[in-house]
């Protein structure tokens, strides 16, 4: 994914009142990174840390939290926000890079939730 076009869409996400709603309730993309460091150095032990669970549990609700949005929308026949396969086959690697390419200067304004709603619309656009 291009820099420019994320930061872009993160822009719009942010500037604009969105038709799904991502609230910033959650981590800051800056605490989620170094969260994610810190269980990344722990290596073959990541998988058993409680952090490690807390970050697979969060990403979860945001997913879940998308998800229902989406049948929101449909539900009220308003236009999708994007329009992802069933299942997406997205990776924490994915989420990871995107997470990575906001700018420093944004990563403690930014939640994580409004990266995957930006990444969403970029990876799975509708189409018109």
């Amino acid at each position: 994914m291009i820099l420019g076009g994320l930061l872009a869409l993160l822009l719009l996400v942010q500037a604009a009142p969105p038709t799904v709603t991502a609230p910033a309730t959650g981590a800051s993309v800056a605490d989620f990174l170094a969260r994610a460091q810190a269980v990344r150095k722990l290596g073959d032990a990541a998988a058993a840390s409680p952090e490690f669970a807390a970050i697979k549990a969060e990403v979860a609700a945001i997913t879940r939290a998308y998800r229902a949005d989406l049948a929101r929308q449909k539900a009220a026949g308003q236009p999708a926000h994007s329009c992802p396969p069933d299942r997406s086959g997205l990776t924490s690697s994915n989420l990871m890079a995107d997470l990575n390419q906001v700018p420093v200067e944004l990563r403690a304004t930014t939640d994580v939730k409004s990266v995957y709603y930006a990444m969403m619309k970029k990876r799975y656009p509708c189409p018109f």
